[in-house]
């Protein structure tokens, strides 16, 4: 169950090895209002967070120094970022 936690609610999967490169998309069922999902990587925790707020969904990703994420075809690197998506 702990893979399919963060590679499915919290959309982490590793496309490097190490975690150096991410790919973060998060399946948010209809069901769940909101998900957090903290992975540790060599560099640190990456932690994926998302809320349902009425139409929109707010992802909130924290990405460790030395990692990459795309997040919907956007690039990010370490700090924290909130995505709103329609």
């Amino acid at each position: 169950i702990g893979t399919w936690f963060y590679q499915a609610l919290g959309g982490i999967v590793a496309t490097a090895p190490g975690y150096r490169h991410v790919t973060i998309c998060p399946q948010a069922p209809t069901a769940l209002r909101w998900a957090d999902i903290s992975q540790q990587t060599p560099y640190g925790t990456l932690r994926v967070s998302w809320r349902r707020h009425r139409r929109h969904l707010r992802i909130r990703v924290t990405i460790p120094v030395g990692i990459t994420a795309h997040i919907y075809g956007h690039t990010y690197t370490n700090g924290t970022h909130t995505i709103k998506m329609f």
